[in-house]
């Protein structure tokens, strides 16, 4: 999980991830289940219709129009690639922007348990890094008109037998 009082890196991305996968209308109630089936269905779909990957892999997953309210939102998962130009019409086209994250390391509970990992880390993050930093929440506009709350960026650290790694990215701006 990001470690309590842990900093996070404050990464500068010129140039958007692009990614194909598949998506869920889900809420907070619902994630940890709905997360899982969306894993599954995703396999199947890259299984059922291959396409082109960036490599290294980098597997994403977006939090996308998130009601406070409600705690409903979109989670999209996927593939980064080079484009999604010519890309198979059966996947989501996922477009996290370009401008500045604060990318907080997450580790895993016990050996691959990112689930309570990563709903730890978010707690952390929006109920004490963000109300107490110099940086406040400035969700990023993508291309499609889906407003990104945040992403799940999985890198080959993700799959290290000894120590696993991702990283939850935030869009931040400096406060006024």
């Amino acid at each position: 999980m990001a470690r309590k009082g842990s900093e996070p890196a404050i990464v500068r991305m010129d140039a958007p991830i692009r990614a194909l996968g598949v998506g869920v209308d889900t809420s907070d109630k619902s994630i940890f289940k709905d997360a899982a089936a969306l894993g599954e269905r995703f396999a199947e779909a890259r299984r059922a219709r291959p396409f082109e990957a960036k490599r290294p892999r980098v597997f994403v997953a977006a939090t996308s129009g998130y009601d406070r309210g409600t705690g409903a939102y979109r989670y999209s998962m996927g593939d980064a690639v080079e484009t999604h130009d010519g890309a198979p019409t059966e996947f989501e086209r996922i477009t996290l922007p370009a401008g500045t994250y604060a990318a907080f390391a997450v580790r895993p509970i016990l050996g691959f348990l990112w689930g309570p990992a990563i709903g730890k880390a978010y707690g952390y993050i929006y109920g004490t890094w963000l109300p107490r930093s110099a940086w406040r929440h400035d969700p990023r506009e993508a291309p499609d008109g889906r407003r990104i709350d945040h992403f799940e960026y999985h890198d080959e650290r993700a799959s290290r037998k000894r120590k696993p790694e991702m990283e939850i990215r935030v869009p931040i701006a400096p406060r006024d």
